[in-house]
């Protein structure tokens, strides 16, 4: 296992050789671009020459869109646990085809000049709540928006919303087995309903980012009808107020949806119909967008190149901060002894750790850039990297807590003798050799181990074992020494909160991935309760380098633009989907 990095290493070496005959960088290229007609407004933001834009920084085409059409995308599974986001055995599948066809009573403002990476231009809007306020640090009101109809599916019919709704989905919510929701997240006290429009939400404890989980995410609010009760069965039934209502389902075939003609935002959508055929092989959906068979596609970094290659006349635009948090964590079995409950120890693992190589190369960021893609990588804290909190530790950021990210074998190495370990440490990896997490796990908890053992300072004993085994004994049990490596956190979100409590409050019970420590559960508490945007980002700023002090778990990775590509008849993609439309000429434009 010793030599699996050298031949990384060694893949790497020609990239590296090439970038600096370039004098280390190359100048951006547009991947792909269109004209646009003579009088079109230019877009939302100034863009340097060359640069790939973000979609806020895409143009305002409403006024000149063209109704009808269907647009293809695709999808990678079937969903195999039923179609109630509340109740359903795959929830990651369901979920792709809930926020396609229900609806939140919040939404985060976007559209062409709005860039939400930004804390300030971050507003919550109404979406199937007209308004919203917070009333006390407690209690949220939320006004019911008038006019909203369901998709005219027996046995609702078409019939317009009411508070009813509200009630029986916060109820089956309550119900949920999910511990990631409203309920528990934000610790609910309870809901009421004064009157007919209105929804007050009071809550255990103030809680800072409460109005996104009314918003989006796996933590969600998607508003069912009243039926989903006792008159249908929404694990087979779909039935929301979404724009695009659910056609037909074949499984392993196709997803298809039409347009909601009462849909309550007055002339959306444009588009009449979306079709997601169901394509599980990467290589295929790949081929089906070459074919123009998809009208949009988000290639993986080692396939960008050859996509654009072929697809020369693709719109290409940015999407930020994809990636998980990948994290190792520490294993309970002879816990009180073992040398990592010494901080110092936890902080020279994490020390000889190279971090920018291993993100550089899952990345393929070299060739990338030597074409002239830079994908903006951005390495995570403990904070995950797409948060608005993060702070970022290549700049000095965490202060002097920076320097436990960077990679300095020489002062682990004073670390480990200042914590008496002058002949270094002992220390049993562990990861699974399923293909559960994605396929990069494998490789990256390869890479990881044999880093550990490269560096000279710890002896390692690998243990490489099945899925059903990790799942019982490391995942839930905890049941184990040493480190468990680079599990992929899914939980992740602009915010953060949510999955910096799971991790590290001990009342998220089997998702808690710590040690204990009390001070830290009060910094947590403290700041999702500050309401105040500016005092909550000091106190998470505060989090994020006593966290990188203590290096309860290991960290690696960030995230990274990925790129769209899109057909040139697809228009207005600087707002959602519902303000898309094709141009006349889109081939097979009606589908």
């Amino acid at each position: 296992m010793t030599g699996y990095w050298q031949k990384v290493l060694q893949r790497r070496i020609s990239r590296r050789q090439a970038l600096a005959a370039l004098g280390g960088g190359a100048a951006l290229a547009v991947v792909g671009c269109r004209q646009e007609a003579p009088g079109e407004a230019p877009p939302q933001a100034a863009l340097r020459p060359g640069e790939i834009p973000y979609a806020w920084q895409l143009p305002d085409e409403t006024a000149r869109a063209v109704p009808g059409g269907m647009i293809r995308f695709f999808y990678t599974n079937d969903i195999t646990g039923g179609f109630d986001p509340y109740t359903t055995s795959s929830r990651s599948s369901t979920l792709f085809l809930v926020d396609l066809a229900y609806e939140t009573l919040l939404q985060l403002r976007q559209g062409p000049g709005i860039d939400n990476r930004r804390i300030e231009n971050r507003v919550w809007e109404g979406r199937l709540a007209e308004s919203w306020e917070w009333v006390d640090p407690t209690t949220i009101v939320f006004k019911m928006r008038r006019g909203v109809y369901f998709h005219n599916i027996p046995p609702v019919n078409g019939r317009e919303m009411d508070i009813e709704d509200w009630r029986v989905t916060i109820q089956r919510l309550q119900a949920s087995p999910y511990r990631v929701t409203v309920q528990t997240v934000a610790d609910l006290n309870r809901v009421d309903f004064p009157d007919s429009q209105t929804m007050v939400v009071r809550l255990n404890h103030p809680y800072a980012p409460g109005p996104r989980l009314f918003a989006y995410g796996a933590s969600s609010f998607w508003i069912m009808p009243k039926e989903a009760a006792d008159r249908m069965d929404p694990n087979t039934q779909v039935i929301g107020t979404g724009y695009r209502q659910l056609e037909f389902y074949q499984p392993s075939v196709t997803l298809r949806f039409r347009r909601h003609e009462r849909y309550w935002l007055k002339d959306r959508p444009f588009l009449n119909r979306w079709d997601y055929p169901i394509v599980t092989e990467k290589a295929n959906r790949v081929a089906q967008f070459i074919a123009g068979n998809f009208h949009w596609y988000q290639p993986l970094p080692e396939d960008l190149l050859q996509v654009r290659k072929d697809v020369p006349n693709a719109l290409v635009y940015r999407a930020d901060a994809q990636g998980a948090l990948p994290i190792s964590f520490f294993g309970y079995r002879d816990l009180a002894n073992a040398p990592w409950r010494d901080e110092r120890v936890r902080q020279a693992i994490s020390m000889v750790i190279d971090r920018r190589s291993r993100f550089e190369y899952f990345r393929n960021h070299q060739e990338l850039l030597q074409n002239g893609i830079d994908q903006r990588l951005r390495y995570h804290t403990h904070f995950w990297a797409g948060s608005v909190f993060w702070l970022d530790w290549t700049n000095g950021d965490l202060g002097e807590e920076s320097k436990f990210f960077r990679y300095d074998i020489a002062e682990a190495r004073r670390l480990l003798e200042a914590a008496g370990y002058p002949n270094g440490v002992d220390i049993d990896t562990w990861w699974h050799t399923g293909p559960n997490y994605g396929a990069q796990y494998v490789e990256s908890a390869q890479i990881l181990n044999d880093m550990l053992q490269r560096s000279g300072l710890f002896r390692v004993r690998p243990h490489p074992i099945t899925y059903q085994e990790y799942l019982t004994t490391v995942w839930q049990r905890r049941d184990f020494s040493g480190l468990a490596l680079v599990l992929p956190w899914t939980g992740v979100d602009d915010d953060f909160d949510a999955g910096l409590y799971a991790m590290y409050h001990r009342k998220s019970a089997d998702l808690f991935r710590g040690l204990p420590d009390e001070q830290l559960e009060a910094m947590l508490d403290r700041q999702r309760a500050e309401l105040d945007v500016g005092r909550r980002t000091q106190l998470m700023h505060e989090l994020q380098r006593y966290l990188a002090r203590k290096m309860y778990v290991i960290p690696t990775e960030g995230v990274y633009d990925v790129f769209n590509f899109v057909y040139p008849w697809v228009r207005n993609i600087g707002w959602p989907q519902h303000s898309w439309w094709l141009a006349p000429d889109t081939p097979g434009r009606e589908g």
